[in-house]
């Protein structure tokens, strides 16, 4: 919709995890580099999952895992003006402890959610 690269920047605090959105300043694509330097600027300030939604986390239980942001090593989930995105999984658990993977396909950008079922471990489509 803006006709530019923009990404979300994952980053872990004390508090929990936080994520804001980013826009590309230099048409290089969103880098963590550049938002170092302030090339590529916040479009917002950054929030915590639970205070949008209360009850919630960017977390993920033992039993699916131990990171809950599969994303490469910058944390940071890019989208290009084409609808391309970075591939990866952010896991979400529920106020009801419910654990879910929102999954990135990088191709066509889509997203799905899947639901974790502790009983067998395995994930199934939500």
């Amino acid at each position: 919709m803006r006709s530019a690269h923009v990404a979300l920047r994952f980053e872990e605090h004390p508090s929990g995890i936080t994520f804001r959105m980013f826009v590309d300043g230099n048409r290089n694509g969103v880098l963590t580099t550049d938002i170092l330097a302030g090339i590529d600027v916040p479009l917002e300030a950054h929030v915590r999952l639970d205070e949008l939604y209360p009850g919630t986390s960017i977390a993920v239980s033992e039993a699916a895992g131990p990171d809950p942001l599969r994303l490469g090593v910058s944390n940071l989930l890019s989208c290009t003006p084409l609808g391309t995105c970075t591939s990866g999984s952010v896991f979400v658990r529920g106020r009801d402890g419910s654990q879910f993977a929102i999954r990135v396909l990088g191709v066509t950008g889509r997203a799905r959610v899947q639901l974790f079922n502790a009983r067998n471990g395995t994930w199934v489509d939500g």
